[in-house]
């Protein structure tokens, strides 16, 4: 919670809460590193979708290009490339959580 002073919506304002910290314990260590795993396979799974997505928009570029639909490829292409940028960001993202 940001910084300021909060107190108990029960107990009223005579209740004034203080902030707390808890030790940090091995189990606590193993849960984080088990929760930030589970992060790290989430961002990669949407890497992977991202660039699959990128693919299928420019397979559709190709054939919409073969059937003479130029005019339509570009913005086509446009969504493949957004796709990739999409990609890019997310492993930048995924290098940074360790």
């Amino acid at each position: 919670m940001p910084e300021g002073t909060y107190y108990c919506s029960v107990c009223g304002p005579d209740v004034i809460m203080r902030r707390v910290t808890s030790p940090r314990t091995p189990e606590m260590d193993e849960w984080r590193r088990a929760r930030i795993q589970e992060l790290r396979d989430k961002i990669q799974s949407e890497i992977v979708e991202e660039a699959e997505a990128a693919e299928k928009y420019r397979a559709l570029a190709g054939e919409l290009k073969a059937f003479g639909y130029i005019g339509l490829v570009r913005r086509v292409e446009s969504i493949a490339e957004d796709e990739e940028k999409h990609r890019k960001i997310l492993s930048k993202i995924l290098e940074q959580i360790k």
